[in-house]
């Protein structure tokens, strides 16, 4: 296997799994809410992946964007009114929310069988006690997918994970620790970035920074997992400088053609699931 690993294969192989959600409903008409707060262009990067890669399944997409500055309550009006509306089977809420936003009141409010984004209190609770019925997040699911593509096995290894956010980082620790890895998870800030991840067999990046991991960070024969989108210029960059740490590393995904293109099939699938979910189709 190239150890570069990009996302193309795993994704049509995810495709085939959306095939056999299809088969289970009654119909076709099927749609998701994208909700984005401001411009940030990591947000509209990955809004604009969505929506396009949507269209080619079949999945109608309707975006609720929102001035930076707008109220918790208006914010929260939307976020009900898609939870009542029978015609929006998923909701995506991109994140980090703005700080006039109640993150923790919007998570315990998100219909949990639209929350294919696995945001809302009950999919995080059912991640946390391992119960598949539930929505995992979508980055962290689609680098745990990575992990068993490339055929590694977790028990024992170590495993860094770089950013703490409830969208990847924590509910990915979660699923690494359920694996029987030893995890250690890390911030931008984090005193001795270089001691933590240079002694990890698995490195993720995940702290929205671009090129915070060098080939300092990295040991002979890890595996560097890039989850970062940042956006400068026009131009997309990961977390991980990737041309200064690719000879180091066993295996390495790019930033674009990585991980983000297995996140968006597993965002297509869990829409599926929460449609086959809503109307009761085992």
């Amino acid at each position: 296997m190239d150890k570069i690993i990009k996302g193309k294969e795993l994704a049509e192989k995810i495709d085939g799994e959306i095939n056999y959600y299809k088969s289970q409903l009654n119909d076709d008409d099927i749609k998701v809410a994208i909700v984005r707060i401001g411009e940030h262009g990591d947000d509209i990067t990955y809004e604009k992946s969505i929506v396009k890669k949507f269209a080619t399944i079949g999945i109608k997409t309707q975006l609720d964007t929102f001035d930076k500055k707008v109220s918790h309550d208006d914010f929260v009006t939307t976020i009900n009114r898609l939870n009542n509306d029978d015609t929006v089977n998923g909701i995506i809420i991109l994140r980090p929310l703005p700080k006039q936003i109640n993150e923790d009141k919007v998570a315990r409010l998100i219909n949990h069988k639209k929350d294919i984004d696995g945001m809302s209190y009950t999919n995080i609770a059912r991640l946390f006690t391992s119960d598949d019925f539930g929505f995992v997040p979508c980055t962290p699911q689609a680098i745990m997918e990575l992990i068993d593509y490339v055929g590694i096995d977790l028990s024992g290894l170590n495993v860094t994970i770089v950013g703490a956010g409830m969208a990847v980082g924590r509910p990915l620790s979660v699923l690494m620790l359920n694996r029987k890895a030893t995890v250690t998870t890390c911030a931008s800030k984090t005193k001795d970035l270089v001691k933590e991840c240079s002694k990890a067999d698995i490195i993720i990046a995940a702290a929205g920074v671009k090129h915070i991991i060098k080939k300092e960070h990295v040991k002979d024969g890890a595996i560097v997992i890039d989850v970062g989108i940042n956006v400068e210029d026009g131009k997309l960059y990961g977390d991980v400088d990737f041309e200064n740490v690719k000879d180091k590393a066993r295996y390495i995904t790019p930033v674009p053609g990585g991980i983000g293109s297995i996140t968006t099939m597993i965002l297509a699938k869990q829409t599926y699931k929460a449609k086959c979910i809503q109307e009761k189709v085992k």
